[in-house]
């Protein structure tokens, strides 16, 4: 028979669940904040980033390039709670 072991985990940034996963108790996003990624095909992706400011802006890897390029995300709306609307045809006129 299996006895159950109790772990007396204590650290004031984080708890520990019933099942052994470490959270965080009062986690923070961190800036430039990813909000969505993109995959063309295996070689080809875009990320579309948020900063701090709330300005957004594409970073597209490309096969055929060196480094990647970075763009700004102009002419974005946003939803009342400041998330981006990523309608279909912004993101395929950004990433095309």
């Amino acid at each position: 028979m299996q006895e159950k072991t109790t772990s007396n985990y204590e650290h004031p940034n984080f708890y520990k669940s019933a099942m052994g996963v470490v959270y965080e108790k009062n986690p923070k996003k961190t800036y430039p904040h990813l909000y969505s990624v993109f995959l063309l095909d295996s070689h080809n992706t875009s990320w579309f980033w948020i900063r701090e400011d709330g300005t957004c802006y594409w970073q597209h890897s490309r096969k055929n390039l060196d480094d990647d390029i970075f763009v700004d995300a102009d002419n974005l709306q946003m939803d009342l709670f400041g998330k981006p609307v990523l309608s279909k045809e912004f993101i395929m006129k950004a990433i095309l």
